[in-house]
């Protein structure tokens, strides 16, 4: 029988065989009976530096540490060092803007993520984007939030929590096609249509239009 393994692993694309899109090969593992590792965002900063976050969890002894791993060889080596926070996301320009959003703080770095330097965040935030080193996004929840000087100070976005929207929304990504047409997207529970009817053509109830709600995207859309 095979002993547990507990892996963490970054893929990264490879050509692929003729009957299949891609073909992926881990770079990044971790195989100790130990821990278990966790691995919640990654990025590479060059075609060569690359940086992944996550928590590294001891059962054995009820502990965790919150980790970054950094490659500068395309992921060849890795070398694993303690994060000031625990990781949701990472974003990255270049090798010397480089953002870490954490559970209490948003977190800079200027050298590839070797060291940190904290700010406030928005609450709720479940990930960042940004378009230079000082326009940016944060998003999580039901609300969108934009910063113009790279990520010390947030505002709301008022379409983000326009009542018409679903109520239950949790905004999710981000995509820009240029520095003012973008994307923000994110799912809720859609409620029926209104001319909706049940199978025997009456008009629904309000408990069926409860039951009915359904998985939708939500996406708001900028061009400034």
């Amino acid at each position: 029988m095979l002993s547990r393994r507990n892996w963490l692993s970054l893929a990264l694309a490879a050509p692929a065989l003729a009957q299949t899109p891609t073909r992926w090969r881990s770079v990044l593992n971790i195989d100790n009976p130990g821990v278990l590792p966790r691995l919640f965002d990654a990025c590479f900063l060059t075609p060569r530096i690359g940086l992944a976050a996550g928590i590294v969890l001891f059962p054995g002894v009820g502990s965790r540490q919150n980790t970054t791993f950094h490659t500068e060889d395309r992921g060849q080596t890795w070398v694993q060092r303690k994060s000031p926070d625990i990781p949701l996301a990472l974003f990255a320009l270049h090798e010397s803007h480089v953002w870490m959003l954490g559970e209490r703080r948003l977190w800079f770095s200027s050298d590839a993520g070797w060291t940190w330097r904290s700010s406030s965040r928005p609450r709720h935030a479940a990930g960042i984007h940004f378009l230079d080193p000082l326009h940016g996004f944060a998003f999580g929840g039901a609300r969108v939030h934009r910063t113009t000087d790279g990520g010390r100070h947030w505002s709301a976005i008022p379409a983000s929590a326009d009542p018409l929207l679903p109520q239950d929304r949790q905004w999710r990504l981000a995509a820009f096609s240029s520095p003012q047409k973008g994307w923000i997207a994110g799912v809720a529970h859609l409620p029926p249509a209104p001319d909706a009817r049940d199978p025997f053509g009456e008009p629904l109830t309000r408990a069926q239009r409860r039951d009915l709600r359904v998985p939708g995207l939500v996406l708001l859309q900028t061009t400034d």
